[in-house]
């Protein structure tokens, strides 16, 4: 098994942002190499019964090492890029679970919303969640930050709290969101995530991955 950093990585998934858009940031903000490979429907069709859960992302580490689930893999690219504090300091490995852990919650509700097919009905789910389940919860992470926060989450350091933030907020936020129904000024009320969803936006690495993305889909 690899104990050290991997002489390969090919990270798969479909051509979306999606559950990989956080661990591929993760990888490229930290300068480490890895395969984007990005599959439609029918080439997942064709290896999903390969896949050890049968689903999408997975990383293949070394070539041979077949590993599935998002936050795994998120954690494993925090390592190896340097945006999880680990064993290094878990005191702030801690507040970055935290961190994590309320996306998640966020996350769970809005996926409930759009569980369903009916514009009309989505559109009034989003509703209630911009103005009844989403601002203590976004209260209660801003108070957060505040506390432990710098320029990012915990303290002055990117980490894949702030990239998992940032990729959150820009589907179900902002001027181009993949979310659709949810307020565009989301964020506003709350101005320490704000700082930390800007600070990842304006990073440069995040900039050159944005850029790149976009040339690559024109």
């Amino acid at each position: 098994m690899t104990a050290t950093k991997p002489s390969s990585l090919k990270l798969t998934y479909f051509d979306t942002t999606g559950r990989a858009e956080a661990i591929r940031l993760a990888l490229f903000v930290g300068g480490i190499e890895f395969e984007d490979e990005r599959l439609n429907r029918e080439q997942f069709a064709a290896i999903k019964p390969t896949l050890p859960f049968g689903q999408l992302p997975v990383l293949t580490v070394d070539g041979e090492h077949v590993i599935a689930q998002s936050d795994a893999l998120l954690h494993y690219a925090g390592i190896l890029s340097g945006t999880y504090p680990g064993n290094d300091d878990p005191f702030a490995a801690l507040l970055v679970e935290q961190v994590l852990g309320q996306l998640a919650d966020i996350a769970v509700k809005l996926i409930e919303v759009f569980e369903g097919s009916d514009p009309a009905a989505m559109a009034a789910a989003c509703t209630k969640l911009a103005t009844e389940v989403y601002p203590p919860m976004l209260a209660a992470l801003d108070r957060v930050v505040a506390k432990y926060g710098g320029e990012y989450s915990v303290g002055d350091k990117i980490s894949i709290a702030d990239i998992s933030l940032y990729h959150m907020f820009s589907l179900i936020s902002g001027p181009a969101p993949e979310m659709p129904f949810m307020p565009a000024d989301l964020l506003a009320p709350y101005p320490h995530i704000t700082k930390v969803f800007h600070s990842v936006k304006s990073h440069p690495r995040v900039v050159e991955w944005q850029a790149k993305n976009a040339a690559r889909k024109q």
